[in-house]
Parts: C-alpha cells; sequence; structure tokens
C-alpha cells in the first residue's frame, strides 16, 4: 500500500478485525488487537497509524487533518471514544490533559472531543460535502512558533454510511483543504 491507494474496507456490522488486519503488518496488528480489544478504538487506530506512516515519508509535512466519520463521532463519546484516546495516548500519538490543553504547537499532538469539552473542540460539520463529514484538526508542529513554516499532508477518511465502505482518498481531502487555503489568504483574520 502507498499514500496515493484508494484503500476500501468493508464494515458490516460486525466488524470483522481479522479482515481488517490483513491489510497491514499481521504481527503489529496482533500485538494491537491484543492492546486494544475495542473496535472502534482499533479501527481508528490502525488508520491512523498507517496514516502516521505516510507522514513519516514526508518530512515537509508537518499539519495533519483526518476527516474522520467511520462512526458516528457522536454517538461514540462513551467507552469507544475512550479507547481510542487511550490508544492514541498510549501509542505516544497525542498527549492529553483533560484539564489543560495547551498550544498545540508546543504540545505535540491533540485531538479535540466533540460535544464533551467546547473549549477544546475542532470539530465541524462539512457543509460541501454530499455527506456530512465529521472533521478532526490534530497539529503537529517542529518547534514553537513556526506555525508560519508548516507544510501540509492530508488524508480523507469518509463513510458511506449506506454502503459501510470506508474510503481513504488523499487527493479529495488535499483539494478540499487548499479551497480553505485559498480563502483564507484571500480573507486574512
Amino acid at each position: 500500500m502507498n499514500k496515493n491507494d484508494l484503500l476500501t474496507f468493508m464494515i458490516p456490522g460486525s466488524i470483522d478485525l481479522d479482515r481488517l488486519a490483513e491489510q497491514f503488518d499481521p504481527a503489529s496488528m496482533k500485538v494491537m488487537r491484543q492492546r486494544h480489544k475495542d473496535s472502534f478504538a482499533f479501527i481508528i487506530g490502525t488508520i491512523f497509524q498507517r496514516t502516521l506512516a505516510f507522514l513519516d515519508d514526508d518530512q515537509d509535512s508537518d499539519e495533519l487533518w483526518i476527516y474522520i466519520s467511520a462512526l458516528d463521532m457522536r454517538a461514540a463519546v462513551g467507552e469507544s471514544y475512550n479507547g481510542y484516546r487511550n490508544f492514541l495516548v498510549q501509542e505516544q500519538i497525542i498527549n492529553w490533559d483533560d484539564d489543560y490543553v495547551p498550544d498545540v504547537r508546543t504540545f505535540g499532538f491533540q485531538i479535540a472531543k466533540p460535544l464533551r469539552n467546547p473549549a477544546t473542540i475542532e470539530y465541524y460539520q462539512l457543509q460541501d460535502f454530499k455527506r456530512r463529514t465529521t472533521v478532526f484538526k490534530l497539529l503537529k508542529a517542529q518547534q514553537a512558533g513556526k506555525a508560519d513554516q508548516i507544510k501540509y499532508n492530508y488524508w480523507h477518511l469518509e463513510n458511506h454510511f449506506k454502503t459501510g465502505k470506508l474510503m481513504i482518498h488523499e487527493q479529495q481531502a488535499r483539494e478540499w483543504v487548499e479551497k480553505r487555503l485559498q480563502e483564507s489568504k484571500a480573507n486574512p483574520g
């Protein structure tokens, strides 16, 4: 697999973790499955791990946008979300402090939890997609104060609820963010 692939995972009502794991390295997936029993954490964690692997191949990529609606996140604010968060913390993908969330440029990775902690939410419902897509923004800067030098890398994860397909496609996400960047430059502030 490479970052230009269009990866499609069939996600039935009862998620087949063995089938999903076949898409990735069997040994590492076995360890992950033993460590993280929660299906939601496993799926999103797996996707996130692969995305970070892609990111590592591009040293200029310091900001990562991930569009996640593999599950309805508003329905995943309980144990499933905790499993996901714990996975990211344990794998040192993000740092997390429920009481204190400093600027992400000095903090590494930060993820905002929808509906529970409005002060840290980076949560959007995009109206220009045919289907509403939950967006999480995860920001990594090489060092504090370098936000103006951040370059971009994107992946788009969109769930087609009716067909049960989860699709990852870089180009659609890149086009959307490039459009937003142009709008931002045209209307600063």
